[in-house]
Parts: C-alpha cells; sequence; structure tokens
C-alpha cells in the first residue's frame, strides 16, 4: 500500500504484542529497515535469528532496492533453509553454524513483490493497505486505534499470557484440525474453478485453522469463524489470481500480445489458429498420439522458438532486464491446462515446420489470452450502439 495508508502502524502493534521492552532510547523496538546500504549480511542475520516464534518487522521492502542475499533469505525461509558460516578461528575448532530465520517475518513496502516468478509473494499472505480505507474510519474506530497506542506504550506482551495456557490442547488439535481446514478450503476452491497454490492453501489454512481453535475454546473474538473462513477463502482466490497475473506465463503471453498489437509478429508468420477436431502430436519418446476433442476446437499452432526471440529483446528494450529463458518458460507452458504439444509439421506462410499447439479456446475463455486484431475494435463499437427502445424484444 501506498504511504500514510497504515501498513507500519498495524506491523508495530503486532510486533509489540510480543516486545514490550524499551531500547536503550526508552523506545519499543523498530522495525529493520532494508533499503540498501542500511545493513550487513552480518546485521540482517543477527536480526532474524535472535528470537524465535515471534514476529520479525522488515520494513521498506522493495525488490529492486534490496540486498540478493536478503531477498533470498526471505524465499528460503519458508522451507526453514538457513544461511551456512563458518565459526571458530583455528583448525581444530572451526566449523560452520547456521542462521535460520525463527519468527514471523512482516515485510512492509509501497509496491506488491513479483521478482522471480513471484517467489516471495507465493510465501506469504498478502494485506493490501489503502488510504481510501482510512477516510472512511468512524470516530469510534480512530479512538480505539489511539486507545491501542496508549496501551501499546505501557505493553502489550501480558496478553499472551491467556493464550499460552491453552497451549497443550492447541498442541494436541492442531495438526488434525488444519488438514480438515486445508481439505475444506481445497474442496470449495476448486468447486468454485480455482486450483490455488499448495503454499497458499497451506498459508491461509493455518490462519483459519487457529482461528476455528481459538473460537472452540471459547475464546472471545470480535468476529465469528463463519466471517473469517469466507474472508480468508475470497482471499486465497484473489492472491492465487494475483500471482497468475503477475507470473513469467502471464507476462509471456501479455508480451505476446503488444507485439502482435504492434505488428512485431504476425498472424501466419508465427503463429496460425485453425479448428481441430483432432490433432496428432509428437511425444517425448518420438512416438506420435493422436488427441481427439468432444467438439470442433480453435487450436493455436505457436513458433515458440521464433516468437521468443522477438519477446526476449523487446522485453530488454522495454525493461533493460532479461526475460526468462526459453527453456524454463517451455517447461512451465507445458504444466498449463491448454498446452496440447509438439507438432511435427505445419504449414505456415513461409514454410512448413514443427510448432507447438495450445487449446485456444481454452486460453480465451479460462485465462483471457487473446490473439485477435478486431477485439478491441468490437468492444468500442458494441459500447457505441444506442440501448434498444424498450419496446424491441429482448
Amino acid at each position: 500500500g501506498p504511504k500514510g495508508s497504515g501498513k507500519s502502524q498495524m506491523a508495530e502493534s503486532l510486533t509489540w504484542l510480543f516486545f514490550s521492552g524499551k531500547n536503550s532510547d526508552k523506545e519499543l523496538i523498530k522495525g529493520f529497515n532494508l533499503n540498501k546500504g542500511q545493513y550487513t549480511p552480518f546485521s540482517f542475520f543477527n536480526r532474524v535469528s535472535r528470537f524465535r516464534n515471534c514476529p520479525i518487522l522488515m520494513n521498506e521492502f522493495d525488490e529492486n532496492n534490496i540486498e540478493d542475499f536478503a531477498f533470498g533469505a526471505f524465499k528460503s525461509s519458508y522451507d526453514g533453509e538457513g544461511r551456512e558460516v563458518g565459526n571458530g578461528n583455528s583448525k581444530k575448532t572451526k566449523g560452520t553454524t547456521i542462521q535460520k530465520i525463527l519468527g514471523t517475518v512482516i515485510l512492509v513496502g509501497q509496491y506488491l513483490s513479483t521478482r522471480d516468478d513471484g517467489s516471495v509473494l507465493s510465501r506469504s499472505i498478502s494485506c493490501n493497505f489503502s488510504l481510501e480505507r482510512l477516510g472512511n474510519l468512524t470516530e469510534e474506530q480512530m479512538q480505539a486505534h489511539d486507545d491501542l497506542k496508549k496501551i501499546e506504550k505501557e505493553g502489550l506482551s501480558s496478553l499472551n499470557i491467556e493464550l499460552i495456557k491453552y497451549r497443550d490442547q492447541v498442541k494436541e488439535k492442531l495438526h488434525r484440525t488444519f488438514l480438515q481446514v486445508q481439505s475444506q478450503l481445497t474442496e470449495e476452491t476448486r468447486k468454485s474453478g480455482h486450483r490455488i497454490e499448495a503454499r497458499l492453501l497451506s498459508n491461509y489454512s493455518l490462519t483459519i485453522t487457529a482461528i476455528k481453535l481459538m473460537t472452540e475454546l471459547g475464546i472471545d473474538l470480535p468476529f465469528k469463524y463463519e466471517e473469517f473462513y469466507s474472508m480468508a477463502k475470497n482471499k486465497v482466490i484473489d492472491h492465487n489470481k494475483m500471482l497468475k497475473d503477475n507470473s513469467a506465463i502471464q507476462q509471456f503471453w501479455k508480451g505476446v500480445e503488444f507485439m502482435f498489437d504492434k505488428a512485431i509478429i504476425t498472424d501466419g508468420l508465427h503463429f496460425k489458429k485453425q479448428k481441430e477436431d483432432q490433432i496428432s502430436i509428437k511425444n517425448g519418446d518420438k512416438t506420435t498420439e493422436v488427441i481427439k476433442f468432444n467438439y470442433p476446437t480453435e487450436v493455436l499452432y505457436f513458433r515458440f522458438e521464433n516468437v521468443h526471440k522477438e519477446y526476449m529483446d523487446n522485453y530488454r528494450k522495454r525493461t533493460g532486464k532479461q526475460a526468462i529463458d526459453e527453456q524454463t518458460l517451455l517447461n512451465y507452458m507445458k504444466e498449463q491446462p491448454y498446452f496440447i504439444g509438439l507438432v511435427t509439421a505445419f504449414s505456415f506462410n513461409d514454410r512448413r515446420t514443427s510448432c507447438y499447439a495450445f487449446n485456444y479456446t481454452l486460453m480465451q475463455n479460462e485465462f483471457g489470452i487473446g490473439l485477435e486484431k478486431d477485439n478491441h475494435h468490437k468492444a468500442e463499437k458494441k459500447q457505441e450502439q444506442p440501448p434498444a427502445p424498450s419496446n424491441d424484444p429482448p
């Protein structure tokens, strides 16, 4: 979210629920500044490995202005991996130790992270902050915020004592309840047509599990479990869509659409669309397989290598960065539901050659990928048409 939208204030409140002690300046613990030049590898890993099972606040997270080792640390922390460093000064005592992130990292920044195919975003629970939300706060809500900030100065950590007494009960029920919640969330999101990434399902299921257990233990919360579950389900769907929209594959197709609009690639030379009842593809073992469709399906015949070269050049000119390489992108592409396979020979305008085939009908209907010159013109004409008179049939 933008400046002044309340990101840091909320993150500090979460932090001060655990850390109520004052520093040498008689102030509550502050977040760690992630701007380049503000820290060293030692200070970074010393901060993240100092405490266990509590929030670790990281301010000014910007993937374009962060040390590479810090970005890598946030990725690896999700899997419990750490930084291996040497210790000891002599040959006899010299060895290694692993510095791990042992708490829950809170990343605060103005910009959404999409670097490395959304690697940090896919490991996180994303919370959007807006200035509009602040403008809609009531007097009562603003007073509650001011009261909270006053209490924080005195310390909030005693509230944890009220929760710690339930530790044994939570420990006993946590795993079973988590599996039940995860199964329900997976089933319901799939029924609504969404295939959520496994990491996201686990992250959001764990938050739902925490609220479910607290509700069952009789802890008074300002909302009902059903309300939280519904909110979390909608959130994980939105988060998954956000990842897809910013994925390497989606960025590639957006780039292809852009190049097509600018006539950098052309229909007939770089790709062709054709309705088919069936199609023959070549398997990895060099055998041929005939795939039959249930109904006439529009197939996109795509010269992947040729288009990717144009995409690499165009991406570098627009961003100054290197685009994802052809083989990696192709491996990702093969996992997509609209990918059909390799066609040994197809006639384009210049010659007959091999290409890759995609289910274009599926690409359009479910993923919004289109290579149609008149799409925008049709939409404009449709909007320009006057409404039909009320006595006309619908």
